[in-house]
């Protein structure tokens, strides 16, 4: 690294002291007597690789290389001795970008009961409601995002067979199959305010009409979802469990 900056001192230095703890490191004699010469310290270089063909030069081949720098290096002439190049400043990449804007959080309120540990989150005094009438409820104002992660942290039985959790955009129900079925043999139809889900019978032998399934599900949701980007899936393994994702 030295001598790519011209620093032939300090290559020197490093090359000597990697040559006294590894006198059969080759490399370091040769990089040794290249620092030199480049400094125009050619009959120190030359003493460099005399050591180098007792120390280093285990066959005849390396020897034989090590002779034709020495005879290179003698027939050196005056060399221009650059000084060592300073270091660059450092400039970082992003330096006179602006910095990008945080977005503002998005703070709801929600009940205190709500919440398992309503801890430092200040309470908000009553408000009144759209009637103009005081609400005596105590509510707490947290980050969207924070109550998302709290919901979807906490499951809940349901009669449907299984257990549901949600966030502020998503519910999701997992329901209890009677036995493991196939993709095919499931129909899950969402709408707005219905959930269905039907099994196929194992004794089923018509063409996929209502009497070939059995009805797992028909439900009636309290809040409309959006069908179009309410989804379903098996759990993977033998698990008999149906998840049913619906978006608000």
């Amino acid at each position: 690294a030295f001598l790519r900056l011209d620093a032939y001192e300090r290559a020197a230095e490093d090359a000597a002291e990697a040559c006294r703890l590894e006198p059969r490191y080759l490399k370091a004699w040769v990089r040794h007597a290249t620092a030199l010469a480049a400094a125009n310290q050619r009959e120190a270089a030359v003493g460099v690789l005399n050591q180098a063909l007792d120390k280093a030069c285990i066959g005849d081949l390396l020897k034989e290389q090590v002779c034709k720098l020495i005879v290179n290096v003698q027939a050196l002439g005056s060399i221009d001795i650059k000084p060592p190049q300073e270091d660059l400043p450092v400039v970082h990449k992003d330096a006179d970008r602006p910095k990008k804007k945080k977005a503002p959080k998005e703070m709801i309120l929600v009940p205190v009961g709500m919440l398992k540990t309503p801890g430092d989150v200040e309470v908000n005094a009553p408000s009144a409601d759209a009637d103009g009438q005081d609400c005596r409820t105590p509510c707490v104002e947290i980050d969207k995002s924070e109550l998302n992660e709290f919901l979807a942290q906490d499951w809940h039985a349901t009669h449907l067979g299984g257990r549901w959790r949600q966030t502020c955009d998503e519910i999701v129900v997992v329901i209890a199959l009677p036995r493991r079925p196939k993709a095919k043999e499931l129909l899950v139809q969402v709408r707005p305010r219905q959930l269905w889900v039907m099994l196929r019978k194992l004794d089923a032998s018509g063409e996929g009409g209502q009497e070939d399934y059995d009805t797992i599900v028909h439900a009636t949701l309290a809040q409309d979802v959006t069908p179009s980007e309410s989804t379903w899936m098996l759990e993977a393994g033998n698990s008999k469990e149906l998840h049913v994702s619906l978006y608000k």
